[in-house]
Parts: structure tokens; sequence; C-alpha cells
């Protein structure tokens, strides 16, 4: 990931789609082990192949993604800076995973277009799920 101020509006772009990405990952999956993180990781990219769709808007999409859906930019900035500052192992992990995913060189794992946490919710599409993994807190599958 580039340091310093962006030379130009491309790399502004890219560089807050990046933040943004990694904001999710963590937000999900922050205390998932790199397996978590990078199920999740998989999850985005599939839906981004099937969607045709960036990584960012993939993220952003209404009730796709809780930690990131209805947020202001400014609550985002607040997360990316509290990550930097109180997990920077993690935090640079899903900057290094966002930017693959944001560059499309990203390589997943698995075809997971979903997931959720069970004890937090039971959505009704959790039933058709094929190729269901458990993975700590979630629940992974394709549909």
């Amino acid at each position: 990931m580039p340091v310093g101020v962006p030379e130009n509006p491309e790399e502004e772009a890219e560089m807050n789609s990046i933040i943004l990405v990694a904001v999710c990952l963590m937000a999900e999956a922050g205390n998932q082990g790199p397996v978590g993180r990078r199920l999740v990781a998989d999850v985005i990219w599939n839906r981004n192949e099937l969607r045709r769709l960036p990584a960012s808007e993939i993220v952003r999409q209404p009730h796709q993604f809780e930690s990131i859906w209805g947020k202001s930019d400014q609550d985002l900035a607040d997360k990316a800076m509290f990550y930097a500052a109180h997990a920077p192992k993690i935090w640079k992990e899903c900057l290094r995973t966002a930017g693959a995913l944001v560059n499309r060189t990203y390589v997943p794992t698995t075809a997971h277009t979903h997931f959720y946490n069970p004890k937090l919710c039971n959505p009704t599409w959790a039933s058709s799920l094929k190729d269901v993994q458990k993975y700590k807190d979630h629940v992974f599958g394709r549909m």
C-alpha cells in the first residue's frame, strides 16, 4: 500500500477502497484468526466475481456487511485509526489482503458467497447454503 499523500485522484480512490475493505475484514473477522479473515475475503472476492462490482462496492451493499453498511465515512476512518493503533499486526494483514482484493490479484481458497454468525443472527437464507463450513464464530457457504 502506498505511504503518504496520494499523488492523484486515482491513487486516492484506490487507497480509500483498500482502507474500506480492510476495515470490513477487520470488523467482520479481526478476532477470527488468519483463516477466518481469509474466509471473509473469499466471500468478498466471490461476490465480486458474481456481481462484477469492485470490492469496495461489494462491502458497501445494503445489509451485506453490517460492520460497514450505513456507517459514515468518518465512522469508518475512526475504525481504521483504532485498528491501526490497537492491533497493528492484524491491521497490516487486512490491508495487504484488501489491496489484493481491490487490485484483483487475490486468489480465493473457497467458493463461499455468504457467511453469518449464528450467535448473532439466523438469516432466512442460511438453510439454502451449500458446501457449509463452520470456522470459529462463523458459518460459511455458497448459494
